[in-house]
Formats: C-alpha cells, sequence, structure tokens
C-alpha cells in the first residue's frame, strides 16, 4: 500500500489502519514529501484503508478513506446456446451465457466465433443470462466460446461448443401495393422482400397461378425488390413470389390481389327531364351509374352549386337523391362519380324549371264562432311575404 506524506519538522511515524481498525506502523523511517508504503498479506475480501500520521512535535492528522478488493478467484462461465451439435436454421444467431464471479458485479466478456472476436469487452452481470446477436453467420459447422475477466483482471475461458448453420428455404414477402388494390393504368409495380442465409439465385412473378415473369437483375438480399407489369388488360389479377436461393431450395410469398380499372364510368340521368317543369322546390332526382368492374361508386349530386357528396351508388341501378328548398326558376344538375380505381366521369348536365304555386294559409281556426257582424279574417302566404 503506498501513501504520500508531507511534514516541515519531520515525522515520528505513520499507521494503517484496515477496516477503521489499525493494522502496523511504518518499520523503517518515513521520507518526507515521497512515497512511502506498507506491505500486506490478506485473504479476499473488501477493504477500506487510511494512514495516520504524527510529526516530532507530537501533532497528527488523517488521510482520506479509500476503498481496495482482494480478489483471486476467476469467473466462470456457462454456455447456454447454441448447445452442443445443435442445427441453427438461420445466419443471425443469438448466443448466450451466464458468467458467475465470487465478488464483481459486472463483468467485462468477448464471444468468440470460429477463432475470431465477433463481440468485444461487452459487460455481462454476475450470475444472469447475457444475449448477444451476432449476424451474417455461413453455412457449415461453426465453434464458440467466451472468454470474461473481472475487475481483478482474474480471466478464464469457457468451453468450446461446435454448432451447424444449415440452408434453409428463401422467405418472400409481399410489401406493395398492398392487398385489394385498384389501380387506373394498364402497367403496376409490384414490389417485394426476399431474404436467405444463402445466396438468391432468382425470384419469379405469378399472376393467377401462372408465370409471368423472373427478375431481370441482381437480387437484394433482405431487401426490396420489385417487378414491373405493363399493357395488362382490365381485371382481377392474383399475384405471389417464388424464390429459388443457390441450393436449389425455394419458398413462396403469401397471395395478394390487385384490379387493373383503367375505364371511366359511365352516367345516365334519367328525371326530372332534362328542361322540364317542376310544380315543387322538393324534388327526387334520379340517375344511373354503369361502371366495368366496380360494384359500388362514389358519387356527387349538384344542383346549381348545392353539392350532395359522397353518397354510394350501386352499379348498374337506380340511384334517387332528395333535394329540397329549389328556388323558382332555372336549376341544373349533374352527376359525378368515382370509381374505386380513382376513375372519374361526370355526366351531362340537364336543367329543370321549378315554378312552385304560393300557399295560402288561413289563419282564423275553422268551425269559429262569433257574436259580431264586422270580420276579419287572416290569410298568410310564405312566398307573398318573400315578394
Amino acid at each position: 500500500m503506498g501513501n504520500n506524506a508531507t511534514e516541515d519538522t519531520g515525522f515520528a511515524n505513520c499507521s494503517l489502519y484496515l477496516n477503521e481498525q489499525f493494522n502496523q506502523t511504518n518499520s523503517s523511517a518515513i521520507l518526507n514529501g515521497e512515497v512511502n508504503n506498507f506491505t500486506l498479506d490478506l485473504v479476499e475480501g473488501e477493504y477500506n484503508w487510511s494512514v495516520e500520521c504524527y510529526d516530532t512535535a507530537g501533532l497528527y492528522n488523517w488521510s482520506e478513506n479509500r476503498t481496495f478488493y482482494v480478489d483471486f478467484g476467476f469467473p466462470s462461465i456457462n454456455l447456454s446456446y447454441p448447445e452442443i451439435d445443435d442445427v441453427v436454421y438461420s445466419s443471425t444467431v443469438e448466443f448466450n451465457f451466464t458468467v458467475t464471479d465470487n465478488m464483481d458485479g459486472l463483468l467485462t466478456c468477448n464471444l468468440t466465433v470460429d477463432g475470431d472476436v465477433v463481440d468485444s469487452d461487452f459487460n455481462a452481470s454476475n450470475g444472469t443470462v447475457t444475449n448477444r446477436t451476432v449476424p451474417g453467420l455461413g453455412i457449415g459447422d461453426h465453434l464458440w466460446n467466451v472468454t470474461c475477466w473481472d475487475g481483478a483482471w482474474n480471466l478464464n475461458f469457457s468451453e468450446t461448443r461446435n454448432f451447424t448453420i444449415a440452408d434453409f428455404p428463401p422467405n418472400a414477402t409481399l410489401t406493395s401495393p398492398y392487398d385489394g388494390y385498384w389501380n387506373n393504368d394498364s402497367s403496376i409495380i409490384l414490389y417485394y422482400n426476399a431474404s436467405d442465409n444463402n445466396d438468391l439465385a432468382n425470384c419469379s412473378l405469378y399472376l393467377n397461378g401462372q408465370f409471368n415473369q423472373s427478375n431481370s437483375s441482381a437480387l437484394l438480399n433482405g431487401e426490396i425488390n420489385n417487378f414491373t407489369v405493363g399493357l395488362i388488360a382490365d381485371g382481377e389479377y392474383d399475384w405471389s413470389i417464388n424464390c429459388t436461393d443457390n441450393e436449389g431450395l425455394n419458398g413462396s410469398s403469401e397471395i395478394w390481389t390487385f384490379y387493373i380499372d383503367t375505364r371511366f364510368p359511365q352516367i345516365t340521368l334519367n328525371a326530372p327531364w332534362n328542361n322540364n317543369f317542376s310544380l315543387s322546390s322538393n324534388l327526387s332526382f334520379n340517375f344511373t351509374v354503369t361502371d366495368n368492374m366496380d360494384d359500388n361508386l362514389t358519387c356527387n349530386l349538384t344542383v346549381d352549386g348545392l353539392v350532395d357528396s359522397g353518397f354510394n351508388a350501386s352499379n348498374d341501378s337506380l340511384t334517387n337523391r332528395q333535394i329540397a328548398g329549389l328556388v323558382d326558376g332555372e336549376n341544373y344538375w349533374n352527376v359525378t362519380c368515382m370509381d374505386n380505381a380513382g376513375n372519374t366521369n361526370t355526366s351531362e348536365t340537364w336543367m329543370i324549371n321549378v315554378t312552385e304555386y304560393p300557399s295560402v294559409i288561413l289563419n282564423t281556426d275553422d268551425n269559429e264562432y262569433f257574436n259580431y257582424t264586422d270580420i276579419l279574417f287572416l290569410v298568410s302566404s310564405p312566398e307573398l311575404l318573400l315578394s
């Protein structure tokens, strides 16, 4: 144990205290202003220590308290996974082990695979399972072990275990467009993710269960790839991806559906007839929308700037919409409809001339009796009040 002591008049002695108990006094002359020491023979454990020094005038002082540890024990390491002769079907392996030490709560470790340290100087808690993930391991046999050391630099090695990474079929996943997508163009780009723990040889697109095409460029393993399909007819299509790796193993994606619809809906106005007259300001507008594919379309009815928006209209069926409070005079109306693919069309515009007779309201009650001859009858008309 080393300590530095300074004194103007000279030292009488310095004493070492361990765990607040006197241990020993310097057996040789103290070097003023220089490093002095005590030699100890201790068992394992945690110790706090301090030094008390007296000068020749009988004055004394204490150092601060410090702590040190004596640790002779090596950590022990128990490997958990992969076990001996395990077969792993992934190029990414999660290794786990437990390191146990007699004193240190947090140790430092290295993970070694096939003789190379692949994960270095990471912390592992004493007596707790530690997980370390290593990606990109190749197909075949592998060896692994763990090295750990405690705060006293006591270092130990685990046993060395073997495991095997086996080849497995590629994984193909559809990404976009989403299942049930509608497209109003005859061309479409289909995106998918293809991954394999070996190299990918090729991926193929199948439409409605029939081969369509294979990738013409290098595949990105574990990333997004795509196929472009052009000039296909309107209709419903099922699509899936099949991928093959360099060992001849293949895997298929799920099956999704998309729709190609390039035609605009057609709208036929039925009633009220064009250039017709109506004696009522409350009218039922009737039309028929026809689409080549969509069963239900979204429509807007516009009457002189008044819009009845976002209602559903069944394909090739009569649709009625009620509009109340139309003003007298010429009222122009049309219908706009959109199918699921976003194809939008607007009908021709028709005119209906509203000429509503004025309404007359008798304000004097029915069957009323009067006991005088000068009678005032009360009559009102909303139209007359408006005029």
